[in-house]
């Protein structure tokens, strides 16, 4: 059992070079999550005009999978590309509220497939103080993930506690098979991780066995916030 192991806090990275480079390498990393679902399209797209009349129906279900799948490649290095670029817009919210639609939402289908996921609610005293939007992503990119490299009979954990000025969310899985992870996941991955740095977070990965943690800077609660919700991040 091996531990790939990286930990980082917003405005502590090794020097400018080293970011842009691995900046680089994310970006890389994304186009080449890409080529794969991009040369599938292709030769189904390629093989209708040619195909039988039965046959046709099928590359045209492999070429809409392709495009969707695509899409959201798409997406995620938008996402990736904007949390880099663009400052985190937070407020305080109550982050048990955002996280509960989203396990509900894959409670069935991961059951179908074997994989358990256990959350319960947490005594988060506090909000955080967060951009809700990059948060949500962050999350949910980390479930992807933690599905993805899961086998039935599985369980992914999920966690969120408060410790001081910081609420820290974990998210668990099975041992994993070192650099089982394809360039798909690694891609997500980088996604949460930058969200998560442009808002003050700090961000822990563990690929083997799959454990990832973060945390968001706590807010004020009821009274103390006052009418004025808004709170200050910077992108780092």
């Amino acid at each position: 059992m091996s531990c790939a192991k990286h930990n980082e806090t917003a405005g502590h990275g090794t020097g400018p070079i080293d970011e842009h480079a691995r900046f680089c390498a994310e970006i890389a990393n994304g186009l080449h999550a890409l080529a794969q679902p991009l040369s599938i399209l292709r030769a189904a797209m390629e093989m209708i005009p040619v195909s039988e009349k039965t046959a046709r129906r099928r590359y045209l279900d492999v070429a809409e999978q392709q495009m969707d799948r695509t899409s959201r490649l798409f997406f995620s290095l938008q996402c990736l590309v904007a949390s880099e670029l663009e400052p985190a817009n937070c407020a305080h919210f109550d982050l048990w509220e955002l996280m509960a639609p989203m396990i509900e939402d894959r409670k069935h289908a991961l059951r179908a497939l074997g994989i358990g996921i256990a959350a319960s609610r947490p005594d988060l005293p506090q909000p955080v103080c967060a951009d809700a939007g990059r948060a949500q992503q962050a999350i949910a990119a980390l479930l992807d993930i933690a599905a993805s490299n899961s086998s039935p009979g599985d369980r992914i954990e999920l966690k969120a506690s408060q410790s001081g000025e910081f609420v820290e969310f974990t998210v668990s899985g099975a041992d994993n098979e070192a650099g089982r992870m394809s360039s798909t996941d690694r891609l997500n991955l980088a996604v949460a991780k930058r969200h998560i740095l442009s808002q003050k977070g700090a961000f822990d990965f563990c690929e083997d066995p799959f454990r990832v943690s973060f945390t968001l800077p706590a807010g004020e609660s009821g009274a103390q916030a006052g009418a004025e919700n808004l709170c200050s991040a910077s992108a780092d």
